[in-house]
């Protein structure tokens, strides 16, 4: 099954089409990833790049890493099971 991605750029957020058999889909916005099925965690409603999750300014609280998908809470259960 072919798959191309597109992507168009506009200042700093970038925006790419998914094209399965020449359809193309786009994420609705607060989703991104592979059959937009991961949410965005921005800061104040901010819309993160559909292609990688990646907010233009902070995480929402309660969430970071470079696309705001490691929830602190998560990592905080980890690091208490774990050490």
């Amino acid at each position: 099954m072919p798959h191309y991605v597109i992507c168009t750029c506009c200042h700093f957020l970038v925006t790419c089409s998914l094209s399965v058999f020449g359809r193309f889909t786009e994420c609705d916005d607060g989703y991104f990833g592979t059959n937009c099925t991961q949410e965005c965690h921005c800061d104040d409603g901010d819309i993160c790049a559909k292609q990688n999750g990646q907010c233009r300014a902070l995480c929402a609280a309660g969430w970071n890493g470079t696309n705001c998908q490691d929830g602190i809470i998560d990592l905080l259960l980890t690091l208490l099971l774990f050490t």
